[in-house]
């Protein structure tokens, strides 16, 4: 995978994730540079849910759609992370949201966190 993640975004997503007993969601805004690697530059807290649980959350589809509208031109949406209650694992719900995601950026990144550990996964290449 080459991926470029700055330090304080590793450091966000935990923050967060330990801040909420329910699931947290998030975007990753960044860009592919010249050697087609994911820069990933920012990152932003989802703030409206169509549902969500300790286990599970799905993000208001309106909110995915305003975050690309208000993003600077040349970056764009390069992956999501969320938390998980204990292990940090990749499951099956998360590879197909990985893959649905894939079909816009198919280098889309997934980043998921208990709080502690943190895992970067992406579809083969």
């Amino acid at each position: 995978m080459k991926v470029q993640v700055n330090r304080w975004i590793t450091q966000y997503i935990k923050e967060n994730a330990n801040k909420s007993e329910n699931e947290v969601y998030g975007w990753l805004i960044g860009f592919e540079d010249q050697r087609r690697q994911i820069i990933v530059q920012s990152a932003l807290l989802c703030t409206r849910y169509a549902s969500q649980t300790v286990v599970e959350a799905t993000p208001d589809p309106r909110e995915i759609q305003e975050i690309t509208r208000s993003i600077p031109n040349g970056l764009y949406i390069v992956g999501i992370f969320h938390t998980h209650p204990g292990s940090v694992f990749h499951s099956h719900v998360d590879n197909q949201t990985l893959q649905n995601l894939a079909k816009h950026n198919p280098k889309m990144l997934s980043a998921v966190t208990n709080g502690k550990e943190t895992k970067w996964y992406q579809l083969q290449q």
